[in-house]
């Protein structure tokens, strides 16, 4: 019966001796087969976070530059157009100056008015996208904080398997609780798959209608300041004629 005993608990990878006084059962070497599982259960963990927060921070990365990229560009076409606005104007103004002192003085009030209207007209378009760019910015953080909370509760719930001693106990805690931690993990990485392609397609939405937006409104300053110059040069054509007329008198 002892040694039937004794060649179970071997099987169960529990040390058996016998000494002097009576039968005494060690249980060092399932101890420390124990603590090896929950070490390497631990490490597991720790891949499958990196390995998440990875994913996450790519993915928030190439979002985040995908944004800050496309309105960096519609921002650099707004300033290119207000500085090629005051280049060809100021010379025809300069110009008109010359030939005419106070009609010069008007127009130039004229186009600063126009340069007042064209850059309101471009705050209006960005005053639009301001509350989208910081939406996605929300969700984006917003999805991040879901993750942290989701990792800290996995990393918990393993953590509560140090509490058992017996060597039995901590090893099916942690082969329970790790099946369950990396069960969240992957739920945790499948649900933030759905939200990045969610806020992907409204970023998509938003800065589309924006690039739409300020494309339409470059078109629309652009003309003005065609019909402006346009009229600048007829301007200085009539000042010049007059001038010349009366130097002939």
């Amino acid at each position: 019966m002892e040694k039937k005993e004794e060649e179970e608990y071997r099987i169960q990878g529990l040390s058996w001796e016998k000494k002097q006084g009576g039968d005494r059962r060690w249980d060092r070497c399932k101890t420390i087969t124990a603590s090896d599982d929950y070490l390497k259960a631990r490490q597991s963990l720790k891949l499958q976070i990196k390995d998440l927060i990875k994913f996450v921070e790519n993915e928030s990365q190439l979002i985040t530059n995908d944004v800050k990229s496309r309105l960096d560009s519609n921002r650099a076409a707004r300033t290119t157009q207000l500085e090629n606005f005051f280049k060809k104007t100021t010379g025809k103004l300069d110009e008109l100056m010359k030939l005419d002192v106070s009609y010069g003085n008007w127009m130039r009030q004229k186009t600063l008015l126009l340069n007042d209207e064209i850059k309101r007209s471009f705050d209006a378009v960005e005053r639009v996208i301001g509350p989208n760019e910081k939406r996605i910015a929300s969700m984006l953080k917003k999805l991040r904080s879901d993750v942290s909370i989701c990792i800290e509760s996995a990393e918990r719930n393993l953590a509560v398997c140090r509490k058992h001693y017996l060597p039995f106990d901590l090893t099916k805690c942690t082969k329970e609780q790790l099946d369950e931690a990396t069960k969240m993990l992957d739920r945790m990485k499948e649900e933030a798959r759905r939200k990045f392609e969610e806020i992907a397609k409204f970023r998509e939405t938003v800065l589309r209608a924006h690039e739409m937006t300020t494309q339409e409104t470059i078109e629309i300053n652009h003309k003005k300041t065609m019909d402006l110059l346009k009229y600048l040069k007829k301007c200085i054509k009539l000042k010049k004629c007059v001038k010349l007329k009366n130097s002939n008198k």
